[in-house]
């Protein structure tokens, strides 16, 4: 472990970049629960660029994003939730592989434990 300095990246959020209004289960009419509709949208997030209309997300499908032998390209989709957060997820443009992306940033100075 190390020390992380505050505005240092974390660590990166890629995946499948989709239309946020569309989605990648788009034949899929069920009628589903809050809980089935939160389990089947628990990897997606918006890269808020563009209009509302033509937003775009980056998505990971649940069954790659909870195996992180099926998906580890990047693991920021494996952040926990806090109501004290310590980190944000922001618009990173410059990934050499893979372009524009999310990447999660520390808010505060993080000493190695």
């Amino acid at each position: 472990t190390r020390d992380v300095m505050s505005g240092e990246v974390i660590a990166f959020y890629s995946g499948l970049i989709i239309y946020c209004e569309s989605s990648l289960r788009a034949l899929d009419r069920r009628e589903l629960s809050d809980e089935e509709e939160h389990f089947r949208n628990m990897y997606n997030i918006a890269l808020d660029i563009g209009e509302e209309d033509d937003n775009l997300c980056i998505d990971i499908p649940p069954d790659l994003g909870n195996d992180v032998k099926r998906y580890n390209a990047t693991l920021g989709h494996k952040v926990n939730h806090s109501f004290r957060p310590n980190s944000e997820f922001v618009l990173f443009t410059a990934h050499p592989v893979l372009g524009t992306i999310m990447a999660l940033t520390a808010l505060e100075d993080m000493p190695a434990k």
